[in-house]
């Protein structure tokens, strides 16, 4: 490679690396007390309120338990999740004499 290609090369990576810090800095700064109006003018005319994506609407606790209803339908799976036991212990199966005869066997303390 060239110097003067290597000088470009680096000129691109670091323009790039700086345009990716200013609008992460941009966006942060959006999300502060101050940067609230430019926040909303992003969102442009959406009737979100502040936040471009929504979360800036006030709601009810019934409005919000709907909208979660609504997600997990949409993302909701054919098939039965996989059981992952956590050290052998089953979600809502295991006791605590279970817990605590398997933390005296382990050594364990708690």
């Amino acid at each position: 490679m060239t110097p003067s290609a290597r000088r470009i090369a680096r000129r691109a990576v670091l323009s790039i690396a700086g345009l990716a810090a200013t609008l992460t800095a941009v966006v942060g700064f959006a999300h502060t007390k101050p940067g609230r109006p430019l926040l909303a003018w992003m969102g442009g005319k959406s009737k979100a309120g502040v936040c471009p994506l929504g979360y800036g609407a006030a709601q009810t606790p019934e409005q919000k338990e709907a909208a979660r209803r609504r997600f997990a339908a949409l993302h909701a799976g054919e098939a039965l999740a996989a059981a992952r036991p956590a050290l052998g212990f089953a979600l809502e199966a295991t006791t605590r004499d279970d817990v605590a005869a398997w933390a005296k066997a382990s050594g364990a303390r708690c």
